[in-house]
């Protein structure tokens, strides 16, 4: 059982400590660190006991700050009249006539002799100072240790009176500290050298990577006991912040420096322990390393920590014997679009990372060389070629040439332009500095190229803006024309005979017939047409015929009619109208080799029916069209049938037939059949038949008479 809540935080301590470093168990056989066997200020400097056991809540590097802290009370003098007077609080230190404000920062408890040590600091603007009290809880004498930046001092002193211990924590109430701004340096030799891939040590200043950043460390204090020894370290992070720091070494593993108390004098933030994997060794290491490039500011990595070469390109350190591993710096940027990549170590190897056996000095001279960037762009094309090149190598440039927008447009490489003017799609440049080229295209549009009109067979020559071809009809000339250029086109011959037709060139036009004006601006794709007709006009017709225009029974009519000049195959349309303004079709017929066509047609119910026929001799020409027919359809055109005595349909039918084209018979004959369509509906059959029969006899009286006349003259 524990039987103090102080066992109870060094046991908390005692774990973390296990777990931040290997060496747990050196750490709390050791206790305390005696000093030796000397006196300071006449205090025997084996009294004063460092421990090195992590106390309990501490936050990683740059976490939230120390909360709470131990609490205890001291006010004592000693026999010179300077006075102490602190609690957890914070308090007043009186040394040598010089009053300091002090505050607490951390607390561990040494087990062996029982004693807690309760850390210090005061931080003014320009200066920083660290003081140790070691109490015993009510002994009436405690020594207190006191370091000061500024003079770079380190004392002890006795003090009597009270010191009082809770075995309970308190928590430190907000103090505000002064803004430190000093320039870092060295106030003793550091008394070891170390050398690990995070941590390097040197006599006067060191290095150590923490994440990204890369802090300066500068030697404060050395002390050298048995097994062990502390360094005590200012470290800068070159962004206005500064750490006090102790760095234990243990005898018994030379590969791992442990650190250890670790306070941010900006804010007393307070940092967790650290073992640091580093080999080190009491002195300086035997050899000197220096490597030498061309560059200031270029890293190279030696034993995985990263060195850069000051303003002369150098780097020099002190290393141990054995193999050493460098990695120089794999490429660096000298401006924009030029670059130093990594050759080779000079008379050494290629390789990079490369082991490098130590066992005398050595210099070592990592070669680069310089590569500059060609950048290539297009909005079209995947463009090839961009990219690092060394100084003086040959770059291969290349884009698609033709790029197909579709809708007949196309887009064409129109050379690189930039800091050189290539006009190949496939170029290639000498890289003697950054270049930074651009792809250029051309829009094209297609033209299309054909005539109309021209028997087949018949040979041309067509120039299109001085390009000469030679073709045979019927040809579809196509090519490429830039965007917004000028066409010229010229077809010959303009006019010429063809079996025994003479054709002449008419205008050019589009597919649609619209008249095209040459010189012509390529503005979209286009078909352009050389229209032709003959010289004579054409002189072909067609005939319309039926085999009655009036119907009184019947509701078929028979259509013929004949083309001419006869033309086998052929096909002739047939069109009606109830108005001669809208034409239906009836059908298509295929003229016979004669070029005679005949057809037989069920009538629309309309009184009155307009009929002709359309033909296209030449679809280069305009279709012919017949003569008009009129047909009179006389009676109901609602689908009733007039129900007539026998004897009168045999007459009608005479009078249709017979005397057709006799104009005074129709007449009449119209007539009639007007006055039945309004009488039948108010009279009933047996009046009707006697009135149209005297009507029918008059119609073959004036016939007869008619026929006397004729006969007579």
């Amino acid at each position: 059982m524990l039987k103090s809540r102080g066992e109870v935080l060094f046991l908390l301590g005692f774990i973390l400590t296990m777990i931040t470093s290997a060496h747990c168990e050196l750490i709390a056989a050791h206790g305390r660190i005696p000093l030796g066997e000397r006196y300071v200020s006449g205090v025997p400097s084996s009294t004063i006991p460092l421990p090195i056991v992590s106390p309990t809540g501490l936050s990683p590097l740059l976490g939230p700050p120390l909360v709470s802290t131990l609490e205890f009370s001291v006010d004592a003098e000693t026999k010179t009249g300077d006075y102490v007077k602190v609690t957890n609080a914070g308090g007043v230190i009186l040394l040598k006539g010089k009053s300091v404000k002090v505050v607490p920062w951390n607390t561990v408890y040494d087990t062996k002799t029982r004693t807690w040590v309760v850390f210090l600091a005061n931080i003014t603007s320009d200066s920083f100072k660290i003081m140790y009290l070691y109490l015993q809880n009510g002994t009436g004498a405690f020594n207190l240790w006191y370091y000061d930046y500024d003079t770079s001092s380190f004392d002890g002193y006795v003090f009597y009176g009270v010191d009082s211990v809770k075995n309970k924590t308190s928590l430190i109430p907000t103090t505000r500290v002064s803004r430190l701004s000093i320039v870092p340096e060295a106030k003793s030799s550091s008394g070891i050298s170390a050398f690990g891939p995070t941590l390097f040590i040197g006599s006067q200043k060191g290095l150590y990577l923490n994440r990204t950043e890369t802090l300066s460390l500068y030697p404060l204090l050395y002390r050298e006991f048995p097994s062990i020894s502390e360094l005590w370290l200012l470290i800068d992070d070159h962004q206005g912040r500064y750490y006090y720091s102790i760095f234990y070494l243990f005898e018994s593993d030379r590969e791992h420096v442990l650190r250890a108390h670790t306070l941010r004098l900006n804010d007393l933030y307070l940092a967790s322990f650290e073992n640091i994997a580093a080999q080190w060794m009491p002195g300086l290491f035997p050899y000197s390393l220096s490597v030498f490039s061309e560059q200031s500011n270029i890293t190279t990595k030696i034993n995985g920590f990263p060195f850069k070469t000051d303003a002369s390109g150098r780097i020099e350190i002190r290393v141990p014997g054995g193999d050493i591993e460098v990695e120089a710096q794999k490429e660096a940027s000298t401006g924009s679009g030029i670059r130093r990549v990594f050759s080779e170590w000079k008379w050494l190897t290629k390789s990079n990372p490369t082991l490098v056996r130590i066992y005398q000095n050595m210099d070592l001279y990592p070669v680069y060389k310089t590569q500059f960037y060609v950048s290539i762009s297009s909005s079209f094309g995947s463009p090839i070629g961009g990219g690092w090149y060394d100084e003086g190598t040959t770059a291969k440039l290349s884009v698609e040439p033709i790029i197909d927008l579709s809708n007949r447009t196309r887009l064409v490489f129109n050379g690189w332009t930039g800091n050189k003017d290539i006009n190949s799609q496939q170029g290639a440049i000498t890289v003697d500095r950054p270049m930074t080229l651009r792809a250029n295209w051309r829009r094209q549009y297609e033209l299309k190229v054909s005539t109309k009109g021209v028997p087949q067979g018949v040979a041309m020559n067509l120039t299109i803006n001085q390009n000469q071809t030679a073709v045979n009809v019927p040809f579809t000339c196509q090519q490429w024309a830039d965007a917004d250029s000028v066409l010229k086109i010229i077809i010959d011959p303009i006019r010429f005979t063809s079996s025994k037709t003479t054709f002449v060139f008419v205008r050019w036009q589009t597919e649609s017939g619209t008249t095209v004006s040459l010189p012509y601006t390529m503005n979209s794709p286009i078909q352009i047409i050389a229209r032709y007709d003959r010289e004579e006009p054409f002189s072909g017709k067609i005939t319309l015929q039926t085999d009655s225009t009036v119907l009184l029974l019947r509701d078929t009519v028979t259509i013929k009619g004949t083309t001419s000049p006869a033309q086998y195959p052929t096909n002739v349309t047939l069109l009606w109208s109830p108005d001669s303004m809208l034409w239906n079709p009836i059908a298509t017929l295929a003229t016979d080799s004669e070029g005679n066509y005949e057809y037989a047609w069920k009538v629309e119910p309309f009184e009155r029916l307009h009929l002709k026929a359309r033909w296209t001799y030449d679809p280069d020409y305009e279709p012919l069209e017949s003569p008009i027919v009129v047909i009179m359809r006389i009676g109901p055109t609602d689908g009733r049938t007039l129900q007539w005595p026998v004897f009168l349909r045999n007459l009608v039918g005479f009078l249709e037939n017979v005397l057709l084209h006799n104009e005074p018979v129709t007449i009449v004959r119209n007539l009639v059949t007007k006055v039945y369509d309004v009488l039948r509906w108010t009279m009933t059959n047996t009046l009707i038949a006697p009135i149209v029969s005297g009507l029918l006899l008059l119609i073959v009286l004036m016939w007869k008479r008619t026929r006397r006349s004729a006969d007579s003259n």
